[in-house]
């Protein structure tokens, strides 16, 4: 590749244009940028975001490479903040290490990051770290952390029983969104305790819960089907 523009603005939309072509012969390039300390702080959170373009295993370990080495600082954060949404965008699962160093950051908007880089891959050993992040005091957090507690992956984790202890917690939230959430995720569970939350959120003054335990009750209890195969009318 060219040497960048000396005027780092043209130098982040450079690298930006060639994001945008999701080449994967392009990851060393991006993987090369990452590892050169005296970039512009926007050429390197462009170089995380186009690896998420990308998405192949080649630019999850190119990413996982650069949040195991890098520190957080005024010139680095907009690229690990970049490089986790990045690496939650990408196809295949890998080591969970690179995105944990970030989930007891100082700064809430990279916290909520690594919550959403754990939650998006749905891989259950992520499910024990969202548990703790459910608790986080950043609520931007929490919702990630919470929507990660789906049954399906605490099954997989073997947590499913704690997770749900968690959940009914969470209906209980100072947030909207992560009461939200909560609801939704107890959606996914069956039992008796479950259903009894979604049969009480239903009459819920806020259509969002509400609606979210209208949702999962529907799902637990789909309608009839039609009687005649659902076919309506003489037809032809």
């Amino acid at each position: 590749a060219k040497p960048l523009d000396a005027d780092t603005a043209v130098a982040a939309t450079e690298v930006f244009a060639a994001g945008q072509l999701k080449d994967s012969t392009t990851v060393a390039w991006f993987d090369s940028l990452l590892a050169t300390p005296r970039l512009a702080p926007t050429v390197l959170a462009e170089a995380a975001s186009a690896l998420g373009k990308i998405k192949t295993a080649r630019a999850r370990a190119a990413l996982a490479r650069f949040l195991s080495t890098v520190s957080e600082s005024a010139r680095t954060d907009q690229a690990i903040s970049e490089a986790l949404l990045s690496i939650g965008r990408c196809t295949t699962r890998g080591a969970l290490e690179p995105i944990l160093r970030f989930g007891k950051s100082l700064n809430s908007d990279i916290r909520w990051r690594a919550a959403w880089a754990l939650f998006r891959p749905r891989d259950p050993a992520a499910v024990l770290v969202s548990m703790v992040m459910a608790g986080d005091h950043s609520p931007d957090v929490r919702v990630w952390a919470v929507r990660a507690l789906s049954k399906s992956q605490t099954d997989s984790a073997g947590k499913a029983a704690e997770a749900e202890k968690i959940l009914f917690v969470a209906l209980h939230d100072a947030d909207r969104r992560v009461r939200t959430e909560a609801i939704r995720a107890i959606g996914t569970y069956s039992d008796s305790a479950a259903v009894a939350a979604m049969n009480e959120a239903k009459s819920s003054a806020d259509w969002w819960i509400s609606a979210s335990a209208e949702e999962g009750l529907a799902r637990l209890n789909p309608p009839p089907a039609p009687a005649g195969g659902g076919r309506q009318g003489g037809g032809r």
